[in-house]
Formats: structure tokens, C-alpha cells, sequence
């Protein structure tokens, strides 16, 4: 059931409740008919008393011998005239005709708030219109999804890019800085997707990886104030741990989807999606177009921004070194560590 229809059934709800207290509970606001009986009853003793005291000569109060709950009991206001001879039958079928009132109001209030939100919709899709962008077209956000492409957005879809990678898949998913493909970091892996993106297969990937794993990877090699820089767009190059000959580029991302895939898998392969040599692509239909054969799952979110590709470190010499100029800027790095002009 939903929200919407669960509002209504608990307005009504209410309605009901009220009314049923206002005309059968004990403080209704309506005369029932055994009132007017108790008050003519009052009424006659009144007047006989009254004759009494006139005839004695008495100039007592004429109330002298009703008690005080029978005089409160006359005096208290009752409600409304126009109820007096009010009914049971009467009070259910009031009862009733104001909860349908209260139900055809509720409904129709839905009703005009489903027509606003249909109209806003349209009127966002018709000033798009001349927009070639797909990320700015509602009904093709939706329209991408299927077995192929999942939606990033939802734990389901999220599970699904895990689970594909945790086997060793092969997946295309928006990262932090752009679309990337990514795979558990091994040697399968990365023959893939060389081969995908037609590579020099002599040129390494960036890892991107949680901190725990990042610290793994690296080791004692970099220093505590590189690894201050992270979560961030910056790629830093160093010597892995361990094996002192042999380079990493690695990379913590600040990016909250992207980290929960990590959190799976603790650190992946991420290199943008495109033929090596050609501009990445950020066009999820131009991205199934081209690889959606070639790889085992695309994840998509229609509400990522993405930034410029990731500033590339080399922390390998010192001072350190700029190898590309992305979205962590050189004036932000000079104030924290040595670079070379």
C-alpha cells in the first residue's frame, strides 16, 4: 500500500473518530431526546413549587427544593437547537455523509497534486526539448535501464556492480571523477581490459581503493602528509609496499557510491571509459553503444556530476612531480607539500 493511500485511510480514520465522539460520546453537542424529558420534568417542578411559595406568601427562591445536581443538570448548555430531535439512525447517517465528505476531500487533494507534479514533469521535459544532452531528458534516464545497465541510485543495482566485480567482471560505473571500467586489481583483469580499450598493454592502471587498502598498497613509501590528501581527486604515484622496484598509482576517492563498491571489494582497476587515445566518454548511451558487448555490467546514475579527470602525483622522486594537471589544483597541493616548478 502506499504513502499516499495510507494518508487517506488515516484521515478518515480520524474523521470517524471525531465524529463518533462528538455525537455519542458524553459530552455530545447534540440534545438527545432523554434530555428534553429531564428538562420538562425540571420545568413542572419549577412551576409547582413556585405556586406553592406564592399561595404561603414565601418570597423563597423557586429552586429551593430541586437539588443541585438537577439544577445544573437544566442549566447546562446542551448545543445545538436544530439536533434536538436528533436520532440514532440520524446521527449514523451524519456520520457517514461527513466521512464521505472528508474521503472525497482527501481524494480529491491527490488527485490535483498528481496533476501539478504531471504538469511540472511535462513542462521540464518541453524545455528540454532542444537539449541533445541525454542526462537532461527524464524519460531517457529511464529508459536506458535493463539487464545490461543497472541503476546505481538503488541497493539492488548497487549489489549487482558489486557482485559482478567480486567474481572478476568486468564492469563500467561512474566514479568519482568519470565513467571508468574497473575490475579487481590482477593480471586476467587487466589483459581484459587492455584489450578493451585497444592499450599498450605495458601501461599500468590506477588503483582506486579505500584508505585502509590504500595504505596496504603503499606502505610506508609515501609520507603521512600525502596520505593526508585523501579522499580526493588526486592519482599518487609510488613505490609499492613491498616491492621496492615496482610502481602504483593509487587513489582514494571522495565519492560516496564509488566507496561503497570499494567497501566490497577493497581496491579496483579505474581507467576511463574510451579507446585509448580518444576523449572518455560520458554518454551512457554512446557507452552501451560501444562496450556494452564487451563488458559484463554497466552502472549508471543520472544524478552524477562529474568533474575533471583526477590530478596525477608522482611521489616516487622529490620534490614531488605533476605528471597531469586535473581536478586537485597546484595551488592547493604547493600549500601542503614540495613540487617542482
Amino acid at each position: 500500500m502506499t504513502s499516499k493511500k495510507l494518508i487517506m485511510l488515516a484521515v478518515l480514520a480520524l474523521c470517524l473518530i471525531l465524529l463518533f465522539a462528538a455525537l455519542f460520546g458524553e459530552k455530545s453537542l447534540f440534545k438527545t431526546r432523554e434530555m428534553l424529558l429531564k428538562n420538562a420534568e425540571l420545568e413542572e417542578s419549577i412551576s409547582e413549587v413556585s405556586y406553592k411559595n406564592a399561595r404561603l406568601g414565601k418570597s423563597y427562591k423557586v429552586t429551593e427544593n430541586i437539588s443541585d445536581s438537577d439544577y445544573d443538570s437544566f442549566y447546562r448548555p446542551s448545543g445545538n437547537e436544530f439536533f434536538a430531535e436528533t436520532t440514532t439512525a440520524r446521527k449514523v447517517l451524519i456520520s457517514l455523509g461527513c466521512s464521505g465528505v472528508a474521503v472525497f476531500i482527501v481524494l480529491l487533494l491527490l488527485v490535483l497534486r498528481k496533476r501539478r507534479i504531471s504538469l511540472a514533469n511535462n513542462e521540464a521535459i518541453d524545455d528540454e526539448s532542444d537539449d541533445n544532452s541525454f542526462f537532461n531528458k527524464r524519460n531517457a534516464k529511464d529508459a536506458i535501464f535493463d539487464d545490461k545497465v543497472v541503476d546505481m541510485r538503488t541497493k539492488e543495482g548497487l549489489n549487482k556492480v558489486c557482485d559482478t566485480i567480486a567474481v572478476g567482471g568486468v564492469a563500467i560505473i561512474p566514479c568519482d571523477t568519470v565513467y571508468g571500467f574497473c575490475s579487481l586489481v590482477n593480471d586476467a583483469a587487466k589483459e581484459r581490459i587492455t584489450a578493451i580499450k585497444e592499450r599498450d598493454p605495458n601501461k599500468n592502471f590506477i588503483v582506486v581503493a579505500t584508505m585502509q587498502k590504500a595504505k596496504h598498497l603503499l606502505g610506508k613509501n609515501i609520507t603521512n602528509d600525502l596520505y593526508s590528501l585523501w579522499p580526493s581527486p588526486l592519482t599518487i604515484i609510488g613505490y609499492r609496499a613491498g616491492n621496492g622496484d615496482e610502481k602504483i598509482a593509487v587513489r582514494v576517492p571522495n565519492d560516496d557510491k564509488l566507496n561503497n563498491v570499494l567497501n566490497c571489494v577493497g581496491a579496483m582497476y579505474s581507467t576511463s571509459v574510451n579507446i585509448s587515445g580518444e576523449p572518455p566518454l560520458d554518454d551512457i548511451r554512446a557507452i552501451k553503444a560501444r562496450f556494452g558487448e564487451r563488458v559484463d555490467i554497466i552502472g549508471y546514475d543520472p544524478d552524477k556530476v562529474f568533474s575533471a579527470p583526477s590530478t596525477i602525483l608522482d611521489a616516487s622522486v622529490f620534490p614531488f612531480k605533476i605528471v597531469r594537471q586535473g581536478a586537485y589544483p597546484r595551488k592547493d597541493l604547493e600549500e601542503k607539500i614540495s613540487l617542482q616548478d
